[in-house]
Order: C-alpha cells, then sequence, then structure tokens
C-alpha cells in the first residue's frame, strides 16, 4: 500500500525534513503514516485486514525505511513477529539523502 505520489511529495516537503533531521527516520516514517491516515490518503489500519493472517489489522508495517510510503497492514501479533525493519539502524548520511 503506497501513498500517491503527488500528495507524498507534498508531505515530505512541508513538514518532516525537520522531523527526520532531528527525530531520525524510524520516527519520520511513523508520523508520516499517521499525517496520511487523518488526512485520509491511507485508511485507518483497524478497517483492514492483517497481510499475514488475515485478522483484524492494527497498525502499518515498515519492512524498508528506505522505502518510509511503503507500508502492509498488520495486526499487533504478526507485526512482532515480523521484527524489526530491514535498516532499522540508519546513518546520518542515508537519512540526509533520501530527506532533503
Amino acid at each position: 500500500m503506497n501513498i500517491p505520489n503527488n500528495q507524498l511529495h507534498k508531505l515530505l516537503l512541508t513538514r518532516f525534513n525537520s522531523y527526520v533531521k532531528t527525530h531520525g527516520v524510524r520516527h519520520a516514517c511513523v508520523m508520516i503514516m499517521r499525517v496520511a491516515k487523518n488526512k485520509g490518503l491511507l485508511p485507518f489500519p483497524s478497517t483492514l485486514r492483517c497481510v499475514d493472517c488475515g485478522s483484524r489489522a492494527y497498525c502499518y508495517d515498515h519492512r524498508d525505511y528506505s522505502q518510509p510510503f511503503k507500508v502492509q497492514p498488520t495486526c499487533r501479533r504478526c507485526n512482532l513477529a515480523r521484527g524489526r525493519a530491514e535498516n532499522a539502524s540508519w546513518d546520518m548520511g542515508l537519512q540526509k539523502r533520501l530527506f532533503r
């Protein structure tokens, strides 16, 4: 599930450059999803089914923080079972290149 590109860039440029610099990529990704849900760009996860087990979804899961807008709805149990995202610890250089 992805946020549409035209609105994705607007969200990035207006709100999250400073958030990435001060709080890091992981928290910026979470904040991006929160704003997208509140603005109606993404449905609330509780209205969807978990992609792993089919139960009611609890949250969106980022499997790769280098693609912050590519998320999957998961239930709490499956999200915990998946563990950390592939690149959960980023260096600031990569953050700056992705979120200019």
